[in-house]
């Protein structure tokens, strides 16, 4: 796979190589992707906790519970195709 990347997004890689950190370019996205992944899992996470403080008391019936998922669903979508 090839990856065209900024100059800036170079020169953080370099510098990365250079601090003996990583062996290879490889092993630097691998970790932002990494990084990535554990920061838009934190946002899923706190959208969630905002969806369920918003929640009636109430218990939650089947078709409460099928929207908040509908909901959820939309909301990974939109952020599957934002990040595209």
């Amino acid at each position: 796979m090839n990856v065209f990347l900024t100059s800036e997004l170079k020169a953080s890689i370099d510098r990365r190589l250079r601090s003996k950190r990583y062996a290879n370019a490889g092993e630097v996205v691998r970790a932002g992707l990494r990084a990535l992944g554990r920061e838009e899992t934190a946002a899923a996470c706190q959208k969630g906790r905002t969806i369920v403080a918003q929640l009636p008391q109430d218990n939650i019936t089947p078709k409460i519970e099928s929207r908040i998922e509908r909901a959820i669903r939309a909301e990974r979508r939109a952020a599957y195709k934002a990040a595209a």
